[in-house]
């Protein structure tokens, strides 16, 4: 179940970039960025019923004041990124410019190694040396 759902994720975000890069061809970052608001504050709020419908039947619908720090980071790191990507998809092509943000768990992974104590196999280290150097080649191509 885990391979399917990592699968899903994989095809949708491969299909998310081709559909940046064809509404870009037809308007500008800030305009892409706009309507990606748009549409996922639509698709957001049956979501966000949901979650309260359901949070609020649970004991303890406190949630604690790191939930909120760590979550506010994370959006507005996601929002920077989401940000500069456009531009980026704007001037490149999309296979780049996706194919190289896309290593992003690299940062993921020696942040957690060096900050959660989490320890990388050797395996690990081999992806994340293959994927450094296909960057590198991505790079230079």
């Amino acid at each position: 179940m885990l391979a399917v759902l990592i699968a899903i994720v994989i095809v949708f975000w491969g299909l998310w970039g081709f559909a940046e890069k064809k509404a870009l061809e037809h308007g500008t970052p800030w305009q892409t960025l706009f309507v990606s608001l748009v549409w996922k504050t639509i698709f957001s709020l049956p979501v966000i019923t949901l979650m309260l419908y359901f949070l609020e039947g649970l004991p303890g619908f406190n949630i604690k004041i790191p939930v909120w720090t760590w979550m506010l980071v994370a959006v507005f790191v996601n929002g920077v990124a989401i940000v500069l990507i456009r531009f980026a998809l704007k001037k490149g092509g999309a296979g780049m410019v996706i194919a190289l943000t896309s290593v992003y768990p690299i940062v993921t992974a020696i942040l957690a190694f060096v900050f959660l104590g989490e320890r990388l196999s050797v395996a690990q280290y081999a992806g994340i040396g293959i994927t450094t150097l296909g960057v590198v080649f991505l790079d230079r191509g």
